[in-house]
């Protein structure tokens, strides 16, 4: 690596310094700067995403929560269906 070129961990989306919500959402990647480059931020973007709790319409009646990184599966019973 040439002098004066250091490495940092950015966010994939914002460019800034990564928050714990990039790490959860897997948006980090490694980065070549100058030295005194490295951006001094940090993302908000991956921070305000992954606090939020996705909701999950069901035929536009209920609904349901899901906290981050829970997955919804949801199963159907083909025994009404004709052919």
């Amino acid at each position: 690596m040439p002098e004066g070129v250091v490495t940092a961990s950015v966010c994939r989306i914002s460019g800034l310094r990564p928050t714990q919500g990039c790490i959860r959402m897997s948006n980090t990647y490694t980065e070549f700067f100058v030295r005194g480059t490295v951006p001094a931020n940090y993302c908000e973007e991956c921070m305000s995403a992954a606090t939020q709790a996705p909701t999950i319409r069901l035929n536009g009646r209920s609904s349901i929560t899901l906290t981050v990184g829970e997955e919804y599966i949801e199963q159907r019973s083909n025994s009404n269906r004709r052919v």
